[in-house]
């Protein structure tokens, strides 16, 4: 299971309209997901159509793709929409896409939220029967932040961690 942040802003929805994204619930050519499906085929040799992906935050929200959203917002949509998909689907790998993701379901599930990235990839956890891990997130931001050959270590880390699922 892959948990993204949000899914889309107000802004991008009101340009023009495209068909693949509205047939496809997400946008194969914006580099945040293009980032994902290289790292997903990369590192678990699997398709982004292979795997259950979601977003924390299931609503369209103000502003742009960058926009943030409140911190109680988010703390809402993980307790009435996140973690009853992830009790329906019992995955056994949840693999945050960012600090916001993962420090939302460590929140909810009472254990501290971590200061920085770095710490909380150091500190995955259980939650039900699946193993909660954290990556940079995929956007230009998170990608540059951590750096290109780290994000890759890291994805290959996980894949090291986990080829048994796959």
């Amino acid at each position: 299971m892959i948990v993204g942040q949000d899914w889309i802003g107000a802004d991008t929805l009101a340009g023009p309209k495209r068909s693949d994204v509205a047939k496809l619930g997400y946008d194969p050519q914006f580099p945040t997901n293009i980032n994902l499906f290289g790292l997903l085929e990369t590192h678990f040799r699997v398709q982004f159509s292979d795997v259950y992906a979601t977003n924390v935050f299931p609503l369209i929200k103000p502003g742009n793709s960058s926009a943030s959203i409140p911190a109680g917002d988010i703390d809402w949509a993980t307790r009435e929409f996140l973690v009853p998909q992830i009790e329906a689907i019992l995955p056994k790998l949840i693999i945050c896409l960012g600090v916001t993701v993962v420090r939302r379901l460590r929140k909810h599930v009472q254990l501290p939220m971590g200061a920085n990235l770095q710490g909380l990839i150091e500190d995955p956890f259980d939650f039900l029967d699946a193993r909660v891990e954290v990556v940079a997130h995929t956007g230009a931001l998170g990608m540059n932040g951590r750096g290109r050959q780290q994000v890759e270590k890291d994805w290959q880390r996980l894949s090291e961690r986990y080829q048994h699922l796959t």
